[in-house]
């Protein structure tokens, strides 16, 4: 099952920062990262997946998907 929550934010907010920062410290086989989007796994109890973050297109806010 997926889910999408959008996270809204007050401008000015900079996808290119954000990039940087993670692309600095990422764990590889844990993380993954590109120019739309970051994500990396998750575990929750019994419940394995992964967490996505990306910069909606149409408004200024966050997409978080699991």
């Amino acid at each position: 099952m997926t889910e999408t929550i959008h996270l809204p934010y007050l401008e000015p907010w900079d996808w290119q920062q954000f990039h940087r920062h993670f692309s600095l410290r990422l764990l590889p086989g844990v993380e993954r990262l590109d120019l739309r989007g970051y994500a990396r796994t998750l575990r929750l109890g019994d419940a394995r997946g992964w967490l996505g973050v990306s910069a909606a297109h149409d408004r200024p806010a966050l997409e978080l998907t699991l």
